[in-house]
Protein backbone atom coordinates (compact mmCIF):
# COMPACT_ATOMS: atom_id res chain seq x y z
CA UNK A 1 0.00 0.00 0.00
CA UNK A 2 1.42 3.40 -1.01
CA UNK A 3 1.44 6.42 1.30
CA UNK A 4 0.92 10.02 0.24
CA UNK A 5 2.09 13.34 1.59
CA UNK A 6 -0.16 16.37 2.07
CA UNK A 7 0.29 17.33 -1.61
CA UNK A 8 -0.92 13.89 -2.74
CA UNK A 9 2.57 12.68 -3.77
CA UNK A 10 2.78 8.91 -3.67
CA UNK A 11 5.65 7.19 -1.95
CA UNK A 12 6.24 3.55 -1.15
CA UNK A 13 5.24 1.86 2.07
CA UNK A 14 8.83 1.91 3.28
CA UNK A 15 8.90 5.73 3.29
CA UNK A 16 6.61 5.96 6.32
CA UNK A 17 8.74 3.41 8.21
CA UNK A 18 11.98 5.41 7.93
CA UNK A 19 12.46 7.69 10.98
CA UNK A 20 12.76 11.41 10.25
CA UNK A 21 16.33 11.50 11.57
CA UNK A 22 17.39 8.81 9.09
CA UNK A 23 15.40 10.38 6.23
CA UNK A 24 17.03 13.76 6.90
CA UNK A 25 20.46 12.17 6.60
CA UNK A 26 19.57 10.84 3.14
CA UNK A 27 18.79 14.30 1.75
CA UNK A 28 21.30 16.73 0.26
CA UNK A 29 20.67 20.44 -0.24
CA UNK A 30 22.11 22.96 -2.67
CA UNK A 31 21.41 26.60 -3.42
CA UNK A 32 21.50 28.25 -6.82
CA UNK A 33 21.60 32.05 -6.47
CA UNK A 34 23.20 35.06 -8.12
CA UNK A 35 26.41 36.25 -6.52
CA UNK A 36 25.09 39.83 -6.65
CA UNK A 37 21.66 41.26 -5.80
CA UNK A 38 20.73 44.78 -6.90
CA UNK A 39 18.76 46.82 -4.36
CA UNK A 40 15.18 47.20 -5.51
CA UNK A 41 15.38 44.60 -8.28
CA UNK A 42 13.91 41.20 -7.46
CA UNK A 43 16.28 38.37 -8.28
CA UNK A 44 15.37 34.72 -8.16
CA UNK A 45 17.12 31.86 -6.41
CA UNK A 46 16.49 28.13 -6.28
CA UNK A 47 16.84 25.68 -3.41
CA UNK A 48 17.33 22.05 -4.45
CA UNK A 49 16.73 19.09 -2.15
CA UNK A 50 17.71 15.63 -3.39
CA UNK A 51 16.82 12.23 -1.99
CA UNK A 52 19.93 10.05 -2.35
CA UNK A 53 18.05 6.90 -1.32
CA UNK A 54 16.69 4.27 -3.73
CA UNK A 55 13.41 4.41 -1.78
CA UNK A 56 10.89 7.13 -1.08
CA UNK A 57 11.19 9.30 2.02
CA UNK A 58 8.53 11.04 4.07
CA UNK A 59 9.45 13.88 6.48
CA UNK A 60 7.20 15.29 9.19
CA UNK A 61 7.08 19.11 9.20
CA UNK A 62 5.80 21.21 12.13
CA UNK A 63 3.61 23.32 9.75
CA UNK A 64 2.37 23.24 6.15
CA UNK A 65 5.49 25.12 5.13
CA UNK A 66 7.96 22.93 3.14
CA UNK A 67 10.94 25.27 3.10
CA UNK A 68 12.14 28.69 4.13
CA UNK A 69 14.97 31.15 3.60
CA UNK A 70 16.88 33.76 5.54
CA UNK A 71 19.12 36.74 4.90
CA UNK A 72 21.67 36.77 7.69
CA UNK A 73 19.32 36.13 10.63
CA UNK A 74 16.16 37.63 9.11
CA UNK A 75 13.55 35.04 8.11
CA UNK A 76 12.34 35.74 4.59
CA UNK A 77 13.99 39.18 4.70
CA UNK A 78 12.07 40.62 7.61
CA UNK A 79 8.90 40.81 9.61
CA UNK A 80 5.36 40.69 8.33
CA UNK A 81 5.59 37.45 6.41
CA UNK A 82 2.88 34.79 6.63
CA UNK A 83 3.37 32.25 9.40
CA UNK A 84 1.39 29.08 8.71
CA UNK A 85 -0.56 27.60 11.62
CA UNK A 86 1.39 24.98 13.60
CA UNK A 87 -0.44 21.99 12.10
CA UNK A 88 1.99 19.20 11.17
CA UNK A 89 2.27 18.10 7.54
CA UNK A 90 4.32 15.66 5.46
CA UNK A 91 6.92 16.30 2.76
CA UNK A 92 7.55 13.38 0.42
CA UNK A 93 10.41 12.52 -1.90
CA UNK A 94 10.30 9.72 -4.42
CA UNK A 95 13.32 7.46 -4.91
CA UNK A 96 16.31 9.64 -5.90
CA UNK A 97 13.93 12.55 -6.52
CA UNK A 98 15.20 16.13 -6.62
CA UNK A 99 12.73 18.84 -5.64
CA UNK A 100 13.30 22.52 -6.37
CA UNK A 101 11.85 25.44 -4.44
CA UNK A 102 12.07 28.99 -5.83
CA UNK A 103 12.28 32.36 -4.09
CA UNK A 104 13.05 35.99 -4.86
CA UNK A 105 14.72 38.83 -2.99
CA UNK A 106 15.34 42.49 -3.80
CA UNK A 107 18.24 43.36 -1.47
CA UNK A 108 16.03 44.93 1.19
CA UNK A 109 14.93 43.96 4.70
CA UNK A 110 11.34 44.64 5.79
CA UNK A 111 10.68 46.17 9.19
CA UNK A 112 7.57 47.66 10.78
CA UNK A 113 7.60 51.24 12.08
CA UNK A 114 4.43 52.80 13.54
CA UNK A 115 2.32 50.07 11.95
CA UNK A 116 3.77 50.61 8.48
CA UNK A 117 6.11 48.37 6.49
CA UNK A 118 9.48 50.00 5.90
CA UNK A 119 11.95 48.52 3.41
CA UNK A 120 15.60 49.15 4.20
CA UNK A 121 18.38 48.44 1.68
CA UNK A 122 21.15 46.25 3.10
CA UNK A 123 24.22 46.79 0.91
CA UNK A 124 27.32 44.69 1.45
CA UNK A 125 28.01 41.02 1.97
CA UNK A 126 25.05 38.99 3.19
CA UNK A 127 24.44 35.33 3.83
CA UNK A 128 21.50 33.73 2.03
CA UNK A 129 20.35 30.48 3.64
CA UNK A 130 17.59 28.18 2.36
CA UNK A 131 16.37 25.24 4.43
CA UNK A 132 13.87 22.40 4.67
CA UNK A 133 11.31 23.55 7.25
CA UNK A 134 11.81 20.73 9.77
CA UNK A 135 12.52 21.32 13.44
CA UNK A 136 16.26 21.85 13.99
CA UNK A 137 16.99 22.13 10.25
CA UNK A 138 20.42 23.60 10.98
CA UNK A 139 21.48 20.75 13.30
CA UNK A 140 20.16 18.18 10.81
CA UNK A 141 22.12 19.75 7.95
CA UNK A 142 19.01 20.38 5.85
CA UNK A 143 20.12 23.72 4.45
CA UNK A 144 22.43 25.38 1.95
CA UNK A 145 24.16 28.75 2.30
CA UNK A 146 25.72 31.23 -0.06
CA UNK A 147 27.41 34.56 0.53
CA UNK A 148 25.99 37.22 -1.79
CA UNK A 149 26.86 40.84 -2.49
CA UNK A 150 24.10 43.45 -2.31
CA UNK A 151 24.66 46.70 -4.17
Amino acid sequence: MDRTDDDGRRVGVLASKIPDAVAAGLLTCSLEAPTRFSIGDSSGFRFHVKNRAPTGLLLTLPTSRSWGWRIDDEPEAGIGRFDPPPVPSKLAFGPRERRTFAGTWDGQIRDRVDGQDVWTPVPGERELTAYVAVDDWNQRGLYARRTVEVA
